[in-house]
């Protein structure tokens, strides 16, 4: 396959032992392919390593701001021109969905 499909600088063909097949790998930017790169049905990724350290990474800062304690979310502040009327819009959306429920 690497003669029709020749490896591009800084990447190296690598065996997997545990399944007995080799990936290719590239030595600069760490990303990974089961075919060659210059395959045209290949898929490029992060390398498994790199991709189970973000999600330990993203795990742990979940569980830091959980044990941080709930979240305070801000309370919307009224508008000081809102004294709780309703505008022309809201009526007619009331209507518009008054109307649909007749049907």
């Amino acid at each position: 396959m690497l003669k029709k499909y020749p490896l591009p600088t800084n990447w190296r063909e690598v065996p997997d032992a545990n399944i007995d097949r080799c990936y290719y790998w590239n030595l600069e930017s760490d990303e990974v392919s089961w075919l060659p790169p210059s395959h045209p049905r290949s898929h490029i990724t992060q390398s498994g390593i790199k991709l189970r350290q973000k999600e330990m990474e993203k795990k742990a800062a979940e569980a830091q701001r959980q044990a941080a304690g709930p979240s305070k979310k801000k309370k919307k502040k009224k508008n000081s021109n809102d004294a709780g009327e309703r505008s022309d819009t809201d009526e007619d959306d009331l209507n518009a969905v008054q109307k649909l429920k007749r049907k």
